[in-house]
């Protein structure tokens, strides 16, 4: 028996009386037929959530309130050096160019943890990933899978192998608002595994991403030596265009007063 629903189509087996569900994307004759092992599924969607819960809970408890009423955490989560390296000249090459453009009674520094959450929730929000309940995680775990590939993909366009191997964990560690901290850790088990990184690789990917798209950064300065990474960074010439498009992004947190 074969049925088409959403992007795939399913075909079901039965040897020895047990059935044995396989799917291959709509349209695609020459595509394999792939196992749905729907028992695993299940397991590892508990696990999955069992984990979550947890990570959610010690968040929740460790959490403190800032004088804006909002909830701030020590993530966990850590920068890659070359994510941190290139975060840590756009802040301050922003808050030069407010402060060059704006009266000194006016001028106030956008803050790293307004940035920090501010490009993590205009990624939730542009792929509409805010609002999603868990059961529509699970419902809508191929899409998620493919949103991570693109993120993936965008972010190595043009990369070899084994510049892609090139990474290292900064001590930085991501200080960030408790809604996005679970939001988080609620969406990365649909877009990279523990082994594949998990969260780390989840937020540096979003960073990345950030960088490449509005700030037009060499992706290169992402995957290179760390000589070359800086020589690529210092060199990197952020434009009115890149701070502008910092203030057309969705926010969390408004911090839109603060430009010229």
């Amino acid at each position: 028996m074969t049925k088409a629903t959403e992007q795939f189509e399913y075909k079901s087996i039965f040897i020895n009386k047990i059935e044995y569900k396989f799917k291959r994307k709509i349209g695609n004759t020459s595509d394999k037929w792939v196992l749905i092992d729907n028992s695993s599924d299940e397991k590892d969607l508990e696990s999955i959530n069992k984990k979550t819960k947890e990570f959610i809970d010690k968040a929740e408890q460790r959490a403190t309130e800032t004088n804006k009423k909002r909830e701030k955490v020590q993530s966990g989560i850590h920068l890659e050096a070359r994510v941190n390296l290139v975060f840590k000249l756009y802040l301050a090459n922003l808050n030069e160019y407010l402060k060059a453009n704006k009266d000194k009674k006016e001028f106030k520094n956008v803050l790293k943890t307004d940035l920090v959450d501010n490009i993590i929730f205009d990624y939730f929000k542009s792929n509409d990933l805010l609002d999603m309940t868990q059961e529509e995680l699970i419902a809508n775990k191929d899409h998620l899978a493919e949103l991570s590939d693109d993120l993936l993909n965008f972010n190595c366009k043009g990369l070899s192998y084994r510049d892609m191997l090139a990474f290292e964990k900064e001590n930085t560690g991501l200080y960030t608002d408790l809604e996005i901290f679970n939001k988080i850790t609620e969406l990365t088990p649909f877009f990279f595994t523990t082994s594949e990184g998990g969260r780390g690789m989840f937020v540096n990917s979003i960073f990345k991403h950030y960088f490449i798209k509005y700030c037009d950064v060499n992706r290169r300065c992402f995957v290179s030596s760390k000589i070359e990474t800086l020589a690529l960074v210092l060199n990197t010439k952020f434009t009115e265009k890149h701070f502008q498009n910092y203030f057309k992004i969705n926010k969390l947190t408004n911090d839109n007063f603060k430009n010229i």
